[in-house]
């Protein structure tokens, strides 16, 4: 049994290197194939008005514009004009990410023309703009690729010069939100993990067994990763920006509740008098078949997804459900194989139960006067719940951008 399970953990080990070597990272992946979040011009009339306007008027993805402003001191002078040029040369020849470039100030007729000059330079002549559209629709990774490509245009036209020049519109501010997105992860991750740990080392009071949880949820993040960066990459499945990050959310918590589950029972017997492998093998026998409900319940539930209108809500359902079964196999595979293990070392062993009785009387309560209870808890989760009322949504997308984002720089 023992060299059993260290063979089932050496499995486990080698299939999450593989699945992160041989396919490419989540959030490359992401990057590459994650679908628009607008919704297509089928399901929403305004799009399809802005698709109809912009091939009227010939200006190719009006909807996925860009607005560079530029501002010097010193006004619209010759240096200022021949950046200008140079900027525009670039955008024009930059075939592949730039697919309109709207140049008013240009032509001297019309820069001389009162009317047509304020539309795109401030009063005093100190700040001027130029507008474009990019290549892909707005929010697809050829989008967020082509205005990272002007973001550098810009910079290395303007670098060094007394010309300041800032990237701004719709879809400069959705890539610097993709771009937030994928940076607050990590933090957000890292503040889950000590937070969880936390919990865990109060609950079990055991820092090896208020590990293990920790471990098997950073296992099955990683497995889960590069699966769904595997099937994504070859087209099994679609994928968003915000997929792996959802997924992860998801995913661990949902691997710590199973762990738990797991863990507590293998306790419960080992406190009843049985011997560690057959305390294991009757948690296994039990929790299992709970585990398995509840995974099947999430997984399905993220599937439903896939009845959205919306790509970019319908194409986190697979992501999630597939992390939901990775994270089932390894807490319904690996976890018994590691507590096998540490029990070979007399580790992940149960200390005494000091909460039991506190339970016991709660149980009680709840049985003798469930009224009461009741009454207590609807009269709790409503107060909590009256937070929802200084709820107020905003479509403001560059206010939830942090101040010195580049878009709301421009």
């Amino acid at each position: 049994t023992f060299f059993s399970a260290v063979a089932v953990i050496l499995i486990w080990v080698a299939i999450g290197i593989s699945v992160n070597v041989a396919w490419p990272q989540l959030d490359r992946v992401a990057n590459e194939h994650s679908v628009s979040p607008l919704p297509s011009a089928k399901v929403s009339p305004s799009l399809k008005a802005m698709r109809d306007m912009s091939e009227a008027f010939g200006q190719k993805n009006a909807d996925n514009a860009i607005v560079i402003v530029m501002a010097s001191d010193r006004g619209f002078d010759r240096e200022a004009q021949s950046l200008y040029d140079a900027l525009i040369h670039r955008l024009r020849a930059d075939t592949g990410n730039v697919a309109f470039v709207q140049d008013v100030l240009s032509n001297p007729d019309v820069r001389s023309n009162p009317i047509a000059r304020e539309q795109v330079m401030s009063k005093d002549g100190k700040a001027w703009l130029v507008s474009a559209t990019l290549q892909g629709e707005l929010g697809s990774p050829q989008s967020a690729r082509a205005s990272r490509q002007v973001n550098n245009l810009v910079e290395q036209t303007f670098k060094g010069t007394s010309v300041q020049a800032e990237v701004t519109g719709a879809t400069a501010t959705t890539t610097d939100m993709a771009a937030a997105g994928a940076s607050d992860i990590i933090k957000i991750g890292i503040i889950t993990v000590i937070l969880i740990s936390i919990i865990l080392l109060i609950v079990f009071r055991t820092p090896t067994t208020a590990l293990l949880p920790v471990i098997v949820m950073g296992f099955s993040v990683v497995v889960a990763r590069g699966v769904v960066a595997g099937l994504a990459d070859a087209g099994a499945i679609p994928i968003s920006s915000v997929s792996g990050a959802l997924m992860m959310a998801v995913l661990m918590g949902a691997s710590v509740n199973y762990t738990v589950f797991l863990i507590s029972r293998y306790h419960e017997n080992i406190r009843r008098g049985e011997n560690p492998t057959d305390a294991l093998a009757h948690a296994c026998g039990s929790m299992t078949r709970v585990i398995l409900a509840t995974a099947a319940t999430v997984a399905i539930a993220n599937l439903a997804q896939l009845t959205a209108k919306l790509k970019f809500l319908a194409a986190s359902g697979p992501c999630v459900a597939i992390a939901i079964v990775v994270g089932f196999l390894v807490v319904t595979t690996l976890l018994p194989a590691v507590l096998t293990v540490a029990a070979r070392f007399g580790k992940c062993m149960p200390g005494p139960d000091r909460t039991g009785r506190y339970w016991h009387r709660v149980g009680v309560l709840v049985v003798r006067r469930p009224i009461r209870v009741f009454a207590f808890s609807l009269v709790l989760l409503v107060t909590l719940a009256t937070g929802m009322i200084f709820v107020k949504p905003s479509y403001d997308m560059q206010g939830q951008l942090p101040r010195n984002a580049p878009s709301n720089a421009g």
